[in-house]
């Protein structure tokens, strides 16, 4: 017999509710947390060296370098959803120092302020 996926045999997938309704997460990394903004529809808010947030995600496969296209937000499980968050995280830590480090600033709008910039202090707050 041919397994269904379930235990109740309902193979319907029915989206998460772990981060409905939610604005930010704080995902802890190491000994400090990083806030990651949430769009309701298109989830975790990464930033850009150019100081823009975005909803757009791209990774690549640690091996082949390959682009791995991602779920939707609303399609994936909260595992899925989960683990984003923290590659999300792990990836706004980085440009935010790196630009930090290298004196940059990725954008003049907002009279002089980065989107990072923004987004850092919203959560200091």
């Amino acid at each position: 017999m041919a397994s269904t996926g379930s235990i109740t045999g309902d193979t319907t997938f029915h989206p998460p509710v772990l981060y409905k309704d939610v604005q930010a997460v704080a995902i802890k990394l190491g000994d400090t947390e990083e806030m990651v903004e949430i769009n309701p529809e298109f989830g975790p808010v990464c930033l850009h060296l150019d100081g823009l947030p975005s909803s757009q995600h791209v990774f690549f496969d640690d091996h082949t370098y390959t682009l791995c296209p991602t779920k939707h937000w609303s399609q994936m499980t909260s595992t899925e959803q989960t683990v984003m968050l923290h590659q999300i995280a792990k990836k706004n830590r980085f440009v935010r120092e790196y630009s930090q480090e290298m004196g940059l600033s990725p954008s003049f709008r907002n009279g002089g302020r980065t989107a990072i910039d923004d987004s850092a202090e919203k959560f200091k707050k």
